[in-house]
C-alpha cells in the first residue's frame, strides 16, 4: 500500500439514528480502526453514540473535530463545556456554533 502521510475522514450531515439507521456498506468498509487519523464533522452528526464512533474509530478524541448542526443533539451546552448526555456514558463535545 502507498504511502499516503496522514488520512482525513471528512463527513457531515449523517443524521445516525434520526434519518438513517448506519453508514452504507460500501462506505463502512472502509471505516476501519486506526486507518485514518483525523475525523472532520461538518455538523449533524446525529447523537452522541455516533460521536463515540468516530473517536473510536480515530483512537482519540482530540483527533476528531466537529462543529454544530441544525439538528445535533443538544444546544444547550456552551462551547468549551461538555456533558454526559449519552445512554453508553460517553462524553457529549460542546461543538461550536456555525449559524
Amino acid at each position: 500500500m502507498a504511502n499516503f502521510g496522514e488520512l482525513v475522514l471528512l463527513l457531515g450531515d449523517h443524521h445516525i439514528p434520526t434519518r438513517a439507521t448506519s453508514i452504507p456498506d460500501q462506505f463502512q468498509r472502509m471505516l476501519i480502526p486506526n486507518k485514518m487519523q483525523h475525523v472532520l464533522c461538518t455538523g449533524n452528526i446525529g447523537s452522541v453514540d455516533e460521536y463515540n464512533r468516530l473517536v473510536q474509530l480515530v483512537g482519540s478524541s482530540l483527533s476528531v473535530h466537529c462543529v454544530s448542526g441544525d439538528y445535533d443533539f443538544s444546544s444547550s451546552v456552551s462551547p468549551n463545556n461538555s456533558a454526559n448526555n449519552s445512554s453508553s456514558g460517553g462524553i457529549m463535545p460542546a461543538f461550536p456554533e456555525t449559524r
